[in-house]
């Protein structure tokens, strides 16, 4: 399994359009791409637990 961290800025306008994109970058079903406000970041820990928390939701399904 791969994870990859990436940061960005951006102003979302249409989460439609938004999510479409997203979705076109994904190259299968089996990758999760995951946006959120990085203001509410308090330390690379709590990226690192909001990425399991991630998987977990997956896995519930």
């Amino acid at each position: 399994m791969e994870i990859k961290v990436l940061g960005f800025r951006g102003n979302i306008d249409s989460v439609s359009k938004t999510l479409d994109k997203i979705n076109s970058l994904k190259n299968s079903d089996d990758e999760i791409i995951q946006l959120l406000n990085a203001d509410a970041i308090a330390s690379l820990r709590h990226v690192e637990h909001g990425v399991n928390q991630a998987f977990f939701s997956f896995q519930k399904t």
